[in-house]
């Protein structure tokens, strides 16, 4: 025990901290902010783009081919859905082993639909996320950090979209996954765990996000937990990473009646209905980053390779992330 505490310190003490990207949904304590050694009165400051993209038809663990859904008595089935997401991450080390960090976020949505008819449209939602403020603190030896999120409802539940139609365009209130935040004050408890062997470093996080309340739409969106390993190695000025999330969330609780179920007499999108929420997932992500002086470059892709969805939902593609970090 006392050799690997010995190695995690002298690795922090001898390895420049280079800055992963992490993909969790749930936003509790980024995992490579966590492994820097902090400084009392540091500052650090982090722009993160990320990019997903869902495409195809799910049910449970199986596909369903766009003629089964409209057999099936759907009228309207998603094609295609990318989500892009600016973040701008300030973090303060109010001291060495505790720390503070604000996240804001930028979103634009957009997604491709076909009618049973044939007939194809679009619609797109765009504007600022919901705000997050998280509290960290390391103990153990800096092996272990307990982090505690709260995320403010500062985006938009009222969106509305176009959908043009065959005869005529109509506006409407945007489906729940074309919203921008959730209407909910939610909190997000973590505890992360921090290892190392040589220039090896590893680690593993659990967190929960609860949902408090229900929005002033009537709805509530589901419950998040979340379990993150990884492992990353410097190689040629390099840091490689390889990490696996696994999610599970809840279905929608309420719904919106301003978001309608038919639309000119037809069943509207799946993305309309609470029960078409919710499920469970692991991803596959690798990535590498680079320090240069006291900035750090990095970028990451990432792959579903577990989906258990609820009801009828789009299938998560491959996704990326770059980040671009400074600190003072």
């Amino acid at each position: 025990m006392k050799s690997l505490k010995a190695n995690n310190l002298s690795l922090k003490k001898a390895i420049v901290p280079c800055l992963l990207l992490a993909s969790t949904s749930t936003f509790a304590a980024e995992p490579a902010h966590l492994e820097m050694p902090h400084s009392k009165g540091t500052f650090m400051v982090e722009y993160k783009y990320m990019h997903m993209n869902m495409e195809g038809l799910q049910s449970g663990k199986d596909s369903v081919s766009k003629a089964a859904a409209f057999a099936s008595g759907e009228m309207t089935v998603p094609t295609k859905m990318t989500m892009d997401m600016h973040m701008i991450m300030p973090m303060y080390n109010i001291t060495k082993s505790t720390s503070v960090m604000l996240m804001a976020n930028y979103l634009s949505n957009k997604m491709d639909m076909e009618m049973s008819a044939g007939h194809k449209m679009d619609m797109e939602t765009s504007g600022q996320g919901d705000t997050s403020l998280s509290l960290s603190h390391k103990f153990a030896d800096d092996m272990l950090a307990a982090s505690f999120a709260v995320s403010i409802p500062t985006g938009s539940i009222d969106e509305k979209v176009t959908m043009h139609m065959p005869s005529m365009n109509m506006t409407m209130a945007a489906p729940y996954a074309m919203q921008l935040g959730s209407g909910t004050y939610d909190v997000t408890p973590s505890l992360t765990y921090l290892g190392a062997y040589f220039d090896v470093r590893y680690g593993a996080q659990a967190s929960y996000k609860l949902r408090t309340g229900e929005n002033d739409n009537g709805y509530t969106l589901g419950d998040e937990a979340n379990f993150l390993t990884w492992v990353r190695k410097p190689v040629m000025g390099l840091t490689l990473d390889a990490q696996l999330d696994i999610k599970k969330w809840g279905a929608i609780d309420g719904k919106d009646t301003a978001i309608m179920t038919t639309v000119m007499g037809n069943k509207a999108p799946v993305t309309s209905f609470p029960g078409n929420y919710g499920g469970t997932m692991a991803t596959v992500s690798v990535g590498a980053s680079m320090p240069i002086s006291m900035v750090s470059v990095g970028a990451q892709f990432n792959m579903p390779v577990y989906q258990d969805l609820n009801g009828l939902q789009m299938q998560r593609k491959m996704g990326a992330a770059v980040s671009l970090s400074a600190m003072f």
